[in-house]
């Protein structure tokens, strides 16, 4: 159930942010992107983070955390989504039902993600859950947008405290049902119906730690802010 866990955090930050937000590239010093207010988040199972965030960001609310997962989302103070943060722990029991353990097996869970249609994503998550469609507990196809000409382009690693970190940009575009526009309009009117959105993630899974971090603002915003990040038992 932890990878069903986890596909639903995503589709909910995916949603939130289906309408890109450009952000600057420039300055790769932490202090001049702005990072300088100190941050740190714990796990359950006694790994610390320790990293940078604007000072006018927010957590979006309580972090997620058990004893084999934390997420957080940082926001601006508009509540735009900046960051999203996921780190699993692979010492429990249940992290062999991960489909993203590797670097490998998550270029192939992302690919997989962003190639479904709306349709295609709510099967599957009702055959996960054991939920028959048209029931009342059921996903359904105004829930999530469809996904079209998906790529993915590995860019140069970046290296923190002696760990180095793996960064791709996932690409995408999307349209929502009718329905399901006109619904999520009205919690966010910013949201467009159709588009293009770019993400960029930073990945750490070297058997010892699996840290994900993902922006839509920027690469050079990403990089800034793995460059303030330490990583600790």
């Amino acid at each position: 159930m932890k990878s069903i866990a986890r596909m639903g955090i995503i589709a909910i930050f995916v949603a939130l942010c289906a309408l890109a937000i450009s952000g600057c590239g420039g300055a790769s010093d932490s202090s001049d992107s702005g990072l300088i207010k100190d941050t740190s988040e714990s796990a359950e199972w006694g790994t610390t983070l320790q990293f940078k965030v604007k000072s006018g960001w927010e957590k979006a609310g309580s972090s997620e955390s058990t004893a084999y997962y934390l997420q957080t989302m940082y926001t601006d103070n508009s509540g735009n989504p900046m960051l999203n943060i996921s780190l699993e722990n692979p010492n429990s029991s249940t992290y062999g039902q991960n489909l993203t353990n590797s670097y490998d097996d998550w270029k192939e869970y992302v690919s997989q993600y962003y190639s479904r249609t709306s349709q295609q994503m709510a099967d599957v998550l009702n055959e996960a859950m054991g939920v028959s469609a048209g029931s009342s507990a059921a996903y359904n196809a105004d829930m999530f947008p469809s996904y079209l000409n998906y790529s993915c382009t590995e860019l140069d690693d970046a290296t923190s405290h002696d760990k180095t970190y793996k960064l791709y940009k996932v690409s995408y575009d999307y349209e929502w049902t009718d329905a399901g526009y006109e619904d999520i309009k009205s919690k966010n009117s910013q949201i467009q119906k159709s588009g293009h959105s770019d993400e960029y993630y930073a990945l750490l899974k070297d058997g010892t730690y699996d840290v994900e971090i993902i922006t839509e603002q920027s690469e050079a915003l990403l990089r800034d802010f793995v460059g303030t990040l330490n990583i600790s038992n």
